[in-house]
């Protein structure tokens, strides 16, 4: 593994060779130590910090990307999984390959979130390997990588990581003492599922947004324990079941995973060849949109229309109290207009009203 030297914005130095080391033997090739590109920052709490090419003077000049929250999947050796972190050499793959991207790549606005994405796409694929009993980078397969790719075309990381299965059975352990658990608490629980709980509760990656599919099934595991005496209205309906990838979903997950390609201690074949024309192959041809029924048309116009008429109000009145704000930072002669932003956000009735309409927080 490359011993990387990182300054972190908490101050000090560290490198990667001085984390704690798991049972199963991580391997670790000395060499001299370099430093990072000058747009990448790693903290001390591990937290990434890639420069934001687009930000304005009183924006936050760096995109946070925090390692401390991704999980290697549970597996025969470690039934209950372990954080990303507590892999040396896995967590120093991340920085290699992101180290690489930024020197290779030409200056964007969007090169932050492309980071971001990519950063996301190997804490999932480390998962998968992670849950195939594969635990360094030099073990993996050919075999492992098509295996891969044919799931991610048929459902996704939801299949290829196995979530479904694995949320029965985190489910299925779970005792009348955890009746209580975070999961099935808060004020939204009769509308949305609590995405970080469920994905510490698997130890998975999938991103926030995906977890979604799986409220009904976690509503139905309480109705079925006697934990609520009925279904929400929210959870009635079949949730939709998760889709293939598409042909730029794809193409940017396995331009992702080739990366590992030439990193210190990383795979001993290509992973993709052509990904390109792969990914072609393998999904319906870019750029053509499925005509969107009538009723998903009147689920869009429905939503539309509260947003419109419910909530525009509030909308309205947090901008307003933003303004507000900046206009009297500007007063006091602070260049950094949106030093407030978050107290007023926190202390807006505006904005919990919001929340309250939607169910979202």
């Amino acid at each position: 593994m490359m011993e990387i030297e990182i300054e972190g914005k908490l101050g000090g130095s560290q490198d990667f060779e001085d984390g704690d080391k798991a049972s199963i033997e991580q391997s670790a090739t000395p060499t001299a130590a370099r430093r990072l590109h000058p747009d990448l920052v790693v903290t001390e709490g591990f937290v990434l910090l890639v420069r934001k090419l687009d930000a304005r003077a009183d924006e936050e000049q760096f995109y946070p990307i925090d390692l401390n929250k991704y999980w290697l999947a549970p597996n025969t050796v470690y039934p209950d999984g372990l954080p990303l972190l507590s892999r040396t050499d896995l967590t120093a793959a991340i920085v290699e390959v992101i180290d690489a991207f930024l020197y290779r790549v030409e200056p964007s606005k969007s090169r932050h979130t492309r980071v971001a994405f990519i950063v996301g796409t190997l804490a999932k694929f480390f998962e998968y390997m992670w849950f195939n009993d594969v635990y360094k980078l030099s073990q993996l397969t050919e075999a492992l990588f098509d295996r891969l790719f044919d799931l991610l075309v048929e459902g996704g990381w939801h299949s290829a990581l196995s979530i479904k299965v694995r949320l029965e059975k985190a489910l299925s352990a779970l005792s009348e003492e955890d009746r209580g658990h975070a999961l099935f608490i808060g004020h939204n629980q009769n509308k949305s599922v609590k995405s970080e709980e469920v994905k510490k509760l698997v130890a998975t990656n999938i991103e926030s947004r995906e977890v979604a599919v799986y409220f009904r099934m976690i509503k139905l595991f309480q109705l079925d324990r006697g934990w609520i005496s009925k279904l929400p209205k929210a959870a009635e309906e079949e949730s939709v079941s998760s889709d293939g990838y598409g042909y730029s979903i794809l193409r940017q997950t396995l331009e992702s995973i080739n990366m590992l390609y030439g990193i210190t201690d990383g795979p001993q074949i290509f992973p993709y060849v052509e990904h390109v024309t792969r990914a072609k192959r393998a999904t319906s041809p870019p750029g053509k949109t499925i005509n969107m029924s009538p009723a998903i048309a009147g689920m869009l116009l429905s939503s539309a229309f509260k947003w419109v008429y419910d909530y525009s109000e509030y909308v309205i009145k947090i901008l307003s109290e933003l303004c507000d704000s900046a206009v009297m930072v500007s007063r006091e002669g602070q260049t950094t207009l949106g030093c407030n932003y978050a107290q007023v956000l926190n202390n807006s009735s505006a904005r919990k009203a919001i929340e309250e309409l939607t169910g979202l927080n």
